[in-house]
């Protein structure tokens, strides 16, 4: 069960006291779902993917686009990236199984026109309104290090004890002011 779907954009216009132009954007879009195995052990967390993965993929990716200003047929996304954060009584594994899978990764690839890097991810346990960095990296070159930012998003009322929040993370250009750092 979906209880929740938050949607977060993050716009900086001025970085460092100067323009970022175009300025960037990421957004993010997050469901706060049932934990069907909070409190006790499973040998086999297939069917949280079977039940959660592709159709998180299919309603948060969208979200995403839409809070950034795109639809699907404008994408220019640069970046992705994906986050779970399990309530205190779930496992990280519970989230991992539902972020780590082809079901969620090749829907959010697929949504997004293909990327050859590996989608980043971040999991972790938390109370609720704890903080959850995305990472968001090149979705075709992972290695080129002016695409990596993080956004941090917090849900004050989530994740409860027995619920997991999953988030997908997208941004339409590399942070701001990239690669004054990189020497070689």
């Amino acid at each position: 069960m979906i209880r929740k779907i938050v949607t977060f954009v993050d716009e900086i216009r001025v970085e460092g006291g100067r323009e970022v132009n175009p300025p960037y954007r990421a957004a993010a879009a997050a469901a706060i779902i049932s934990n069907p195995f909070a409190g006790r052990y499973v040998d086999q967390l297939v069917e949280l993917r079977k039940e959660y993965s592709k159709i998180l993929a299919e309603l948060l990716v969208p979200r995403a686009l839409h809070a950034i200003g795109f639809e699907l047929e404008d994408l220019d996304v640069a970046c992705f990236g994906k986050a779970a954060l399990v309530g205190i009584n779930g496992e990280i594994e519970h989230g991992s199984a539902i972020i780590h899978n082809m079901d969620f990764g090749g829907t959010v690839r697929d949504i997004l026109g293909g990327g050859d890097a590996m989608i980043p991810s971040a999991e972790k346990r938390g109370a609720p309104g704890a903080t959850l960095d995305i990472p968001l990296k090149n979705r075709h070159d992972a290695s080129r290090a002016a695409y990596h930012q993080t956004m941090e998003i917090r849900v004050p009322d989530g994740p409860g004890a027995d619920e997991i929040l999953i988030a997908a993370g997208i941004a339409i250009g590399t942070r701001p002011h990239p690669g004054r750092g990189i020497t070689d």
